[in-house]
């Protein structure tokens, strides 16, 4: 039967005791390590070795130096996702030990973009001593959002608007509306400021019509939406999560429902009449709704 040839590497770093025992172990439950080949690769340790270099050489195991020492720099540990966006070309990042002035971070093999063009997922490459490790990052699902108002050069109230992380939700239930009516793009966060005004109406559009039932409530047709749905160069407050598109329920009205939309549409600019909200009836055949927006 031919001789098994094993070799066998631990390292130690500090904890030659350990090490000291490890090997101790394995000599006493193994009678027969004839095959077997032993190497210790020491990371320059400062505890006590003497034991563990006796036993070592008494079994004839060489203990091999490595180059590592503890002011040696390291690629950090770093996250998957990061919080930043691209301003100009430049990279708004600041991970977990980025300071150390041995790592160098370059964005290349960019292979997201928004409907415009622009990077948004970038390959972050740190450099250590000469040697190259790479772990791919991608913005994560705000930073991703907010890099859509930079991308398309969103512009609101005189200068350019990027929503802060904080006004992102990911849920709302205002009583009667829920996130499914207020977020139009289903993403998993969404901006919505109008949830007050929604269920104002609905509660004035109910006493219009003398009903309690609340399957006769108006409906959300649209809320927010992201920028890259908007056409426009400024785009809409829908974007900004203060604007939003109802019409009253189909369900008590068949053949007057156009007119019923009108009807409504005026009920909310009486409601509405105020210089800081815009309340618009707009739109063709079946596409004709009430639009309020607030402008703060």
């Amino acid at each position: 039967m031919p001789i098994r040839h094993i070799e066998a590497v631990t390292i130690n770093q500090d904890t030659s005791c350990f090490v000291e025992l490890l090997l101790r172990s394995l000599y006493a439950t193994h009678s027969d390590l004839e095959g077997i080949r032993l190497t210790i690769l020491d990371n320059n340790s400062t505890d006590e070795m003497r034991q563990l270099r006796a036993l070592a050489e008494d079994k004839k195991i060489p203990i091999v130096q490595t180059k590592w020492s503890p002011h040696s720099p390291s690629l950090p540990v770093l996250p998957r996702t990061y919080r930043g966006y691209n301003r100009s070309g430049k990279l708004v990042f600041n991970p977990k030990g980025s300071k150390n002035p041995s790592i160098t971070f370059a964005t290349t093999g960019r292979n997201s973009r928004s409907v415009i063009g622009n990077a948004l997922s970038y390959l972050v490459i740190g450099t250590v001593t000469g040697d190259a490790d790479s772990v791919r990052f991608n913005q994560d699902q705000i930073s991703a959002m907010q890099q859509q108002f930079i991308d398309l050069k969103r512009t609101r109230w005189g200068q350019r608007h990027t929503p802060p992380r904080r006004t992102f939700r990911t849920s709302l239930h205002s009583g009667h509306y829920s996130t499914g009516d207020y977020n139009t793009c289903n993403t998993s966060h969404f901006l919505m400021n109008m949830w007050l005004e929604a269920e104002v109406i609905r509660k004035a559009e109910l006493k219009a019509l003398g009903s309690t039932n609340p399957a006769d409530s108006p409906r959300i047709t649209s809320g927010y939406r992201e920028p890259k749905h908007s056409s426009n160069t400024s785009g809409t407050l829908h974007q900004y999560g203060y604007a939003v598109d109802m019409n009253p329920s189909a369900r008590i009205y068949v053949a007057t429902y156009l007119t019923k939309r009108r009807e409504m549409c005026k009920r909310v600019e009486k409601l509405y009449n105020d210089s800081r909200y815009d309340v618009r009836c707009h739109g063709k055949g079946s596409n004709y709704h009430t639009h309020i927006e607030y402008d703060p």
